[in-house]
C-alpha cells in the first residue's frame, strides 16, 4: 500500500510539472504563428515557424504521454459511448490527416455503442493511428488507415488496419511495454503501454497481427447495453 502511495504520490508531481511545461509550449507556439504571420511572405522565415510549431507540437504530444504514463490510466469514468460521435471526434482533432493526399483514412462506426470512458477510447484511437501513419511516413508510401466498429455477441470489436511495412519481429513480444517503440524516429514509447492500460481497465482484449503488407490491430470491449426506449430524453 506504502509503495502504491508513493507512485501515485510521483505522478501526481511528474503530471503537475508537465502540466507547468504546456504553458511556455503555447507561448511559444503563438510567437511563432504570429512571426509567420508577418514575414511568412520570406521561404526561409516560413519554413523556420514551421519548424518551431512542428517541434513545439511534438513536445506537447510527449508531455502528454508523459503524465499520462506517471498517473496511470486504470481509473475510467463509465458513461455511453457512441462510436459515430467518438469516430466525428477523432475526425475533427486530427483534420491534417484527412486534408493529405499521401495519407487515407476511412472511418466505420456502424451504428455501435458501449459503456465506456470515450475520453480514454479517443486515446486509443490516436495513439494506434498516430503510430501507424508516422511509419508509413517514415517508409515514403501512400498510406491506408481503416478504422472500423462492429459487434459480436456481448463485444464490441476495433479494427484498426494498415498498410505500412509492419512491426518488426524484434519488438512484437514486448509491444505494449514502456519505451518501446517501432517505424518512427519521435516519440517517447509510451503510446502502446498507455493503450494497453486503457483497454485492460475497460475488461478488454487487444492484439494484433502484422506483416510486410501491414498490420491490424483488434481491440476487444464489453458490448454496451441498449438505451431504453422508454427513459425520458
Amino acid at each position: 500500500v506504502m509503495r502504491k502511495e508513493k507512485l501515485s504520490l510521483v505522478g501526481t508531481m511528474v503530471s503537475s510539472l508537465l502540466h507547468d511545461f504546456k504553458n511556455p509550449f503555447a507561448i511559444i507556439s503563438l510567437g511563432a504563428n504570429l512571426m509567420e504571420q508577418k514575414y511568412g511572405f520570406d521561404p526561409k522565415t516560413a519554413r523556420i515557424c514551421q519548424n518551431i510549431e512542428s517541434q513545439t507540437r511534438r513536445m506537447v504530444d510527449m508531455a502528454n504521454d508523459l503524465a499520462a504514463f506517471a498517473r496511470g490510466e486504470g481509473e475510467i469514468e463509465i458513461a455511453y459511448v457512441s462510436f459515430e460521435q467518438l469516430f466525428d471526434t477523432f475526425r475533427e482533432l486530427n483534420a491534417p490527416y484527412f486534408e493529405d493526399d499521401t495519407i487515407h483514412v476511412s472511418l466505420e462506426h456502424n451504428n455501435v455503442s458501449l459503456q465506456g470512458d470515450a475520453t480514454k477510447l479517443l486515446r486509443v484511437l490516436q495513439n494506434l493511428v498516430s503510430n501507424a501513419i508516422e511509419a508509413m511516413r517514415e517508409n515514403d508510401q501512400i498510406g491506408q488507415v481503416t478504422i472500423s466498429s462492429n459487434t459480436k455477441g456481448n463485444n464490441v470489436l476495433l479494427h484498426i488496419e494498415d498498410n505500412g511495412p509492419g512491426i518488426p519481429e524484434s519488438i512484437q513480444s514486448k509491444f505494449f511495454e514502456p519505451f518501446v517503440t517501432y517505424g518512427k524516429s519521435e516519440g517517447t514509447g509510451l503510446g502502446t503501454a498507455i493503450v494497453k492500460s486503457i483497454v485492460d481497465a475497460h475488461k478488454g482484449a487487444i492484439e494484433f497481427s502484422t506483416g510486410p503488407a501491414g498490420t491490424t490491430f483488434k481491440v476487444t470491449l464489453p458490448r454496451a447495453p441498449k438505451p431504453s426506449p422508454y427513459l425520458p430524453a
